[in-house]
């Protein structure tokens, strides 16, 4: 890692950590050196993303938070700063997709696409 980006020292929450773009934030972080505190819904997915960061010699806080719960999401900083002491990073990459049509189509021969045809392109 170059120092340039060495954050030894730092404590970091990221937000949907247990899968995809969320995880390899959280490994990167790891990897330069920041402690992480991991919030997601998935358990199963921060378990064992709490296992790679501590292999990486880093400590991990694997939260379970659903970021539209706002007294979640205030427990979750409070544990935090709690357990590490203050918060430096904060990357909320948790999101929620609402499948829906925007505007109604006037023309009944078109359809709009549902939400089990989206899931299966």
């Amino acid at each position: 890692m170059l120092k340039e980006y060495d954050l030894t020292g730092k404590t970091a929450i990221v937000t949907g950590a247990a899968q995809g773009i969320g995880k390899g934030i959280a490994l990167t972080l790891a990897d330069a050196g920041a402690d992480v505190v991991t919030a997601d819904i998935n358990n199963e997915g921060l378990k064992n993303l709490a296992a790679e960061i501590k292999a990486l010699g880093r400590k991990c806080l694997p939260l379970t938070v659903d970021v539209t719960d706002e007294a979640q999401v205030q427990s979750m900083v409070e544990t935090a700063t709690s357990r590490f002491g203050k918060v430096d990073i904060l990357v909320n990459n948790a999101g929620k997709a609402n499948r829906r049509v925007v505007l109604p189509l006037q023309d009944q021969k078109i359809k709009p696409i549902t939400d089990a045809r989206i899931g299966n392109r």
